[in-house]
């Protein structure tokens, strides 16, 4: 059976004109992007057949919903007429399983999807046995040959969106430990030359 992965609600007018629907796929957040890049990596490693946003008319089993509580409303309701049999929903559908009047515990959903165990747990504390529907995926994370052969000390802080009081916190814990650590910050590198650290520093 093909798994069918929809990003956008199928009643939406942007799902029906699909060429154009794609172009603006490449304005989207990188971030998604690079989880639907890795997801279709993986499939394809896998040898798992996939369609991503098909006709209408060929939506059915095994849904995939990447994003959007929209697309995800669209999904639960055609699981509750009987159009598709499974749903796994995530990892870009809201913040917290709350949100959208806690849409993520509708029981049509079989699975939920989360980018890393951390966040799993964060969302299993909203509802008990929420838990037992979350299957971590971390979506693009590589082990490169050369960084398991190289022993490495220290750790890398990456900057992105946390207040200056996490921040502040976080380096002030390594330093009593000797902790070596170079600092990344969001917007100030780009993806083709590499995660340069802008600050080498020693604890």
């Amino acid at each position: 059976m093909k798994l069918i992965l929809i990003t956008q609600s199928p009643d939406s007018l942007l799902y029906k004109f699909k060429k154009f629907s794609q172009y603006l796929e490449n304005f989207r957040s990188p971030g998604p992007r690079a989880a639907i890049r890795s997801l279709k990596d993986g499939l394809d490693k896998l040898g798992i057949e996939y369609d991503i946003n098909p006709r209408i008319k060929d939506i059915s089993g095994i849904i995939g919903v990447l994003r959007g509580v929209g697309t995800l409303r669209w999904a639960i309701k055609a699981r509750k007429e009987g159009r598709i049999k499974r749903i796994i929903a995530g990892p870009f559908i809201v913040g917290i399983p709350d949100e959208a009047g806690g849409i993520l515990f509708n029981e049509a959903i079989d699975l939920v999807v989360m980018p890393s165990l951390w966040v799993k747990n964060f969302c299993d504390s909203f509802k008990p046995g929420f838990g037992e529907k979350i299957r971590v995926w971390a979506a693009g994370v590589e082990n490169p040959k050369e960084f398991q052969e190289k022993p490495r000390n220290g750790c890398l802080v990456y900057k992105k969106s946390a207040d200056k009081e996490l921040f502040d916190f976080v380096i002030q814990y390594l330093k009593p430990h000797n902790i070596d650590y170079k600092l990344i910050k969001f917007g100030r590198y780009r993806k083709e030359n590499g995660l340069t650290p802008e600050i080498w520093t020693r604890a």
